[in-house]
């Protein structure tokens, strides 16, 4: 009995390293191990992007300063938000060098627009809380 209970936990890890190796993005691992120093992971707070991002999600910043970085309407940009800190909140207008953003769980979009100066990076990758391989991959990787 002991020996079976030793090859079924086998089983069960093997199983865990496989679904791991297939539900990460191959191309977005390939990204962030060519350009590591242009993308941070922090865990989210709040609510105001549920139920695209959770409360304890790891997000996957893609800083500014990524040579491919640019900004489009749909995208989740993470900006400095005067006297609240990092938000992150979906472009839904650009005008000119202005973005307007809203929070996907908001009724309202943020009162004011955010420029350029403002701006960390956007939401390259959200890596759901309960995922243990996938967040410990953050951990080792990313923030290293």
């Amino acid at each position: 009995m002991r020996d079976t209970n030793k090859i079924a936990s086998i089983i069960l890890f093997i199983l865990a390293i496989i679904t791991f190796l297939i539900v990460i993005d191959a191309p977005m691992l390939y990204s962030i191990n060519q350009n590591n120093d242009c993308f941070f992971a922090a865990p989210s707070v709040g609510s105001s992007m549920y139920p695209t991002i959770k409360n304890g999600d790891n997000i996957i910043i893609m800083l500014k300063t990524h040579p491919e970085f640019n900004l489009d309407i749909g995208d989740i940009l993470v900006y400095n938000h005067p006297g609240i800190g990092a938000v992150a909140h979906r472009i839904y207008n650009i005008k000119g060098s202005n973005y307007y953003v809203k929070g996907d769980n908001n009724e309202e979009p943020d009162s004011s627009s955010v420029n350029m100066n403002q701006i960390i990076g956007k939401v390259y990758y959200t890596v759901d809380k309960n995922n243990i391989l996938q967040n410990f991959f953050v951990e080792q990787f990313i923030n290293e």
